[in-house]
């Protein structure tokens, strides 16, 4: 794995915490004191300076003396380009015990970054009605709803679907395959008890795929899997009870797969209960890398980018010899120090 700069993830995590919160921000609407957000996202004063002067310079905030930072409320005249995002199950709030952006969040500041590197106006929804119903390339996030697809298809002849519902131009998170590539690594390494930590979602058949998955290669491998081994993790109270229970089973696992949004908390939990990482129990995360400079050792990671996905998405928006067609984002393993073999 190449080295990474520690000051460079910590800024990449502070300007994705900005772009989240005025992403949730009306227009005009002001930005916390700059104390609170670097209590918030866990970074240094001058790491948040620097994001707020970057997210000035592009035109995303203003300062007002002695009164803080609002919101951009003056929209360019023209819009270029749409994004809609059924919020309707909250799939916008933070995530993780570092209360980072979710996934679709990310997705959405990827996109809104590449439209403003070719100087287009990228104008965001979350309110299917509120948006202007002229032939724009629109961008449908997390839609579960098939009457809205159908809508949105109609009303925008080139819609781009990525999560929720595949439309007839879609990105597919690689869900099944992230889950599976990352239970392969470990399987390769000799791990035969893994313990797994999945995002229970409100969204019932999009918290299963992870899950299914997991039996599906356990049960292939014929590998046991005890009920312990399963941890959903909508707080980290979850995450720290079910951990704990884990490793009081009989058979305690001899690695753990889990979102990196909750690493913070895993290395901790393990931590608290005297535990190596790598040598008594290895670690695998699934996700994103700009948040975790601060966990040691270093963790190998499942790498489920938002950026590639929105890069997959971009890609199919405008290829104009594409009226049909699914895509699924490339994922790399990256190779932390928290994995080792294992010869039980």
């Amino acid at each position: 794995m190449e080295k990474i700069s520690v000051h460079k993830l910590k800024l990449q995590r502070a300007q994705n915490y900005l772009r989240h919160r005025l992403l949730l921000l009306p227009a005009g609407g002001a930005l916390p004191g700059t104390r609170t957000m670097c209590t918030q996202c866990g970074v240094g004063r001058k790491i948040m300076e620097q994001a707020l002067l970057e997210a000035e310079k592009e035109g995303l905030l203003l300062r007002k003396n002695r009164s803080g930072f609002y919101k951009e409320s003056s929209p360019k005249a023209q819009t270029d380009v749409l994004i809609y995002v059924d919020n309707s199950l909250n799939q916008l709030a933070p995530v993780g015990s570092a209360g980072t952006p979710s996934q679709i969040a990310r997705t959405c500041l990827a996109l809104q970054s590449m439209a403003r590197a070719k100087g287009l106006n990228c104008v965001f929804y979350t309110d299917f009605d509120e948006m202007p119903k002229a032939p724009l390339p629109l961008f449908a996030l997390s839609v579960t709803n098939p009457e809205i697809l159908t809508r949105a298809e109609s009303l925008y002849p080139r819609t781009v679907t990525i999560s929720g519902i595949p439309g007839k131009l879609a990105c597919i998170p690689p869900v099944e395959l992230a889950t599976r590539a990352g239970l392969e690594h470990l399987a390769s390494l000799g791990h035969r008890a893994v313990g797994y930590l999945y995002f229970r979602r409100p969204d019932p058949g999009y918290r299963d795929r992870h899950l299914f998955e997991y039996y599906r290669f356990m049960a292939e491998q014929g590998f046991k899997v005890d009920p312990s081994y399963i941890v959903p993790y909508p707080d980290e109270n979850s995450v720290e009870s079910g951990i704990r229970k884990m490793f009081a089973c009989s058979r305690p696992p001899t690695a753990i797969f889990a979102q990196t949004v909750w690493l913070p908390t895993v290395y901790r939990v393990l931590k608290g209960l005297k535990l190596n990482i790598p040598w008594q129990v290895s670690l695998l995360g699934l996700g994103e890398t700009d948040f975790v400079e601060r966990l040691h050792p270093f963790p190998a990671i499942v790498n489920e980018s938002a950026k590639l996905i929105a890069q997959k998405a971009w890609e199919l928006m405008f290829d104009s010899t594409l009226q049909s067609a699914a895509l699924t984002p490339p994922l790399e393993i990256l190779q932390g120090a928290s994995l080792r073999k294992y010869r039980g």
